[in-house]
């Protein structure tokens, strides 16, 4: 087995400069060379949700960079078509359900052949079903799991044995046929990467590090995809960003990076060292439990439910015993210009 990619683990509470740190040959200026027209950042960044790529333009914008031609910037749900796929064809919500309704009739043969609809169960199979193909759970795995325990009742043993036969069915249907249940685009990817590292050297035309921003789990196939981006030859790193610490089990041996945040006013309010002389803005996050007991009820007139929402307001020459925002818990939400 060849040598792993390195994998980093940068956490921090600052999310603005978590984005920074991740995106930092976003927002560095490129000179164009006859070898490369157009530069761009040397990674892959994927990030967990559209609008953080929102932020991260508009971030770029206001710092006057001019933009690049196809960026490597995706989000999560678009990261097998930057990193691969296998031929297999996902399915449909209305494919799977034809094709389940069509399984639990044929693999019953304990408990689903005495329902007199079993396809009522479908859509509770269905979810079973897609949480156990999404984290790449084979019909071996889930038979072990399911098999008998001493002391097992008879509904129990004969339900088990039911899914379990059905599961194994569902797999090799959507094998013979050429398809994939859909809910495992990860897995899939992973699987793309493992068969063909030159393949993934093409797609990511010569960059050899893939960064993924706002992981807060494994969960949804996460876990194979990582595990298959570190074995691939044609890559040197991989770098996880979050919120906090991440325990990411066997398997996994990060070079941890803690990203400290950068609160100044927040720590010269609550460390002790005295006031703060100039405005901070600050936002309002109420406690409802406190001004619900303290008798401002949810009708009041000068106090509706919207007034519970975030309420925006200056605040200026604060002590460390006043709370930021009155009744509810303080938030500071900018120093200043920043």
């Amino acid at each position: 087995m060849g040598q792993m990619a390195e994998l980093l683990l940068v956490h921090g509470t600052d999310p603005l400069r978590l984005l920074e740190h991740a995106a930092d040959g976003f927002f560095a200026s490129s000179t164009a060379t006859d070898a490369d027209p157009f530069p761009s950042p040397r990674y892959l960044l994927a990030l967990r949700q559209g609008g953080i790529r929102d932020d991260l333009l508009r971030l770029a914008t206001e710092r006057g960079l001019p933009g690049w031609f196809d960026p490597p910037l995706c989000v999560f749900q678009e990261l097998p078509r930057r990193l691969g796929a296998t031929s297999r064809k996902p399915c449909g919500d209305f494919e799977r359900e034809v094709l389940l309704a069509s399984v639990l009739r044929r693999a019953g043969q304990n408990l689903f052949t005495t329902l007199k609809r079993p396809g009522e169960y479908v859509d509770a199979v269905s979810q079973h079903f897609g949480e156990l193909i999404a984290e790449g759970v084979t019909p071996e795995q889930y038979a072990a799991a399911l098999a008998p325990g001493a002391g097992a009742e008879d509904f129990e043993q004969r339900r088990n044995a039911d899914l379990a036969s059905a599961f194994a069915l569902y797999c090799a249907d959507l094998e013979r046929e050429g398809y994939r249940d859909g809910r495992d685009s990860f897995i899939d990817c992973a699987r793309a990467i493992s068969g063909s590292p030159d393949s993934l050297r093409a797609k990511l035309r010569g960059r050899r590090e893939v960064r993924l921003f706002g992981v807060s789990d494994l969960r949804g196939g996460m876990r194979p995809l990582l595990q298959a981006l570190l074995a691939s030859p044609a890559l040197d790193r991989v770098v996880l960003y979050s919120a906090e610490p991440l325990e990411l089990g066997a398997g996994f041996s990060p070079r941890v990076e803690p990203l400290r945040a950068q609160h100044p006013i927040a720590s010269r309010l609550f460390s002790g060292s005295g006031r703060v002389d100039h405005p901070v803005t600050a936002i309002d996050a109420p406690d409802t439990e406190r001004e619900v007991d303290g008798g401002i009820g949810l009708g009041d007139s000068s106090r509706s439910a919207h007034g519970l929402g975030r309420q925006r307001r200056q605040v200026s020459g604060c002590p460390r015993s006043k709370e930021l925002g009155g009744g509810g818990r303080g938030l500071l939400a900018s120093q200043g210009g920043r």
